[in-house]
């Protein structure tokens, strides 16, 4: 607007044009979604369950690997007493079998 209240882009009148008497500023806020806030927690209780089931399912295979090795000493050290205490010839399958597990 110039000194007699006309517009510098058109000439209108200042009573012709739009009167904006306020100002705009952005302002910065932080806005929490609840719905991806949930979804984040499912996520991770799903992991948290998923890594505790590994977790038990590695504790069950190295017990069940303990068990196979037990049981693989005791059958040597029976083959061995069956071996010097038969009475009739023994054939040694056994160690054969337990270097195929090995």
């Amino acid at each position: 607007m110039n000194k007699q209240f006309e517009c510098i882009e058109c000439g209108c009148n200042w009573s012709v044009h739009m009167h904006i008497t306020y100002e705009c500023t952005q302002v910065q806020t932080h806005v929490v979604d609840e719905n991806v806030q949930r979804q984040i927690r499912e996520n991770a209780t799903k992991m948290e369950t998923d890594k505790q089931h590994l977790r038990s399912l590695e504790d069950r295979i190295n017990t069940l690997e303990a068990e196979k090795r037990h049981v693989a000493e005791v059958s040597a050290k029976f083959v061995c007493f069956l071996k010097h205490n038969a009475i009739a010839p023994f054939n040694d399958a056994m160690f054969d079998y337990l270097e195929h597990l090995g």
